[in-house]
């Protein structure tokens, strides 16, 4: 708490134990609340306010807290920082002691934890430090666990775990499968979110987990299986049937980025076509949702995604490959509060009732839990 009362005290050439006698307090306890090391009562305040002919908020300011720091995860083109602005939103949480912060990227209904002032940012691997400066007065990041992936369902699992517990919140940090992984290994999120084609593939979850995480114990734990496939207008006016109908002249195709199991997905029916080097052109889409926004205002002709997002949007849905969508969690983090909730409401039958809800998720397995140990 800052104040200006021996400023104002002066300026009516008033002395200490004067305004300590009209106010009722001793000279001391006047001095210690001139000094900052005495916050005064909300009765005290007024009756200095009166006594120095002013206002209570003329006399005592909040300082602001000179600011948390944070490493931030560069999950905006450029590094991370958005031209033009020196306070950003953000989400913050502690993993393995490390505050986090994390950008809002969404609408400005979007909640967040606080600001990021970004000056001139000290570099790092994974990503650069900044100042946090809270919404509340608590510590922040003590209570939230941090999920990366690009299913849309993740939102809802995160909310129903804020929801459902007191103690603990979650956030969902929207991201490629690829990029999951890689927030996970730098020690940027708790649990990371990937899909893969099924086993039959012959590259299943727990080899890729193993692989990406050598020497480590990790947990795996199933959230849904669903199909990707191509994602057209109803009625599919271009008649798009297979990836050789992708190198079309003309035609506008809502690209993923690199590190997008869709985008692997599209490259890998190109080369079984014999048309690996072909250049698709078209829009960048952000996730699966934002594929079939494209599609629906005909910003894109087709895409590749996820069957849900193509029946909510009344697109129609051309199937591909069936997938399923798993959760890695390090096992050292597994009994970290917030997530250890995060994961009990993925076993939750209200979260799984809820998910049936959904068309296009299968939700049999969700909740099961295997162990992997690193190669």
């Amino acid at each position: 708490m800052d104040n200006s009362v021996r400023q104002a005290r002066e300026r009516l050439g008033a002395s200490q134990q004067a305004l300590a006698t009209r106010v009722g307090v001793s000279r001391q306890a006047l001095g210690a609340i001139e000094a900052g090391r005495q916050v005064p009562s909300t009765l005290l305040a007024l009756r200095l306010a009166r006594a120095l002919g002013t206002t209570v908020e003329a006399l005592f300011d909040a300082v602001p807290p000179a600011g948390f720091p944070v490493l931030v995860a560069p999950s905006l083109p450029g590094g991370g920082r958005s031209a033009g602005h020196g306070v950003q939103r953000a989400v913050v949480a502690t993993v393995r002691g490390t505050l986090v912060a994390h950008w809002v990227q969404g609408v400005a209904t979007t909640p967040a934890d606080g600001t990021l002032e970004l000056g001139d940012p000290i570099g790092h691997s994974s990503g650069f430090t900044a100042l946090f400066h809270p919404f509340r007065d608590d510590a922040p990041g003590t209570d939230r666990a941090l999920v990366a992936g690009c299913a849309p369902t993740l939102d809802l699992l995160a909310r129903r775990a804020g929801g459902r517990f007191g103690d603990a919140k979650a956030s969902w940090i929207t991201a490629t499968s690829g990029r999951s992984l890689d927030l996970l290994a730098d020690g940027l999120v708790h649990v990371a979110g990937f899909h893969r084609p099924d086993p039959g593939s012959g590259e299943s979850s727990a080899s890729i987990v193993a692989a990406r995480f050598p020497g480590q114990r990790m947990l795996l734990a199933h959230l849904t299986r669903w199909r990707q496939g191509f994602v057209v207008p109803e009625g599919n006016p271009l008649g798009i049937r297979s990836a050789s109908d992708l190198g079309r002249a003309g035609l506008r195709f809502a690209q993923r980025e690199e590190g997008a199991e869709a985008h692997r997905l599209t490259r890998r029916l190109l080369e079984e076509e014999g048309s690996a080097d072909l250049r698709l052109s078209g829009p960048v889409a952000d996730g699966h949702e934002d594929v079939a926004r494209l599609v629906r205002y005909g910003a894109a002709d087709v895409g590749v995604a996820i069957e849900s997002v193509a029946l909510a949007q009344n697109l129609m849905f051309i199937p591909i490959v069936e997938e399923r969508f798993d959760l890695v969690v390090p096992h050292d983090l597994a009994d970290f509060g917030p997530v250890r909730r995060l994961l009990e409401t993925l076993d939750s039958a209200a979260y799984r009732a809820e998910l049936r809800c959904f068309p296009g998720y299968d939700v049999g397995s969700s909740g099961h839990v295997t162990t992997v140990d690193g190669a």
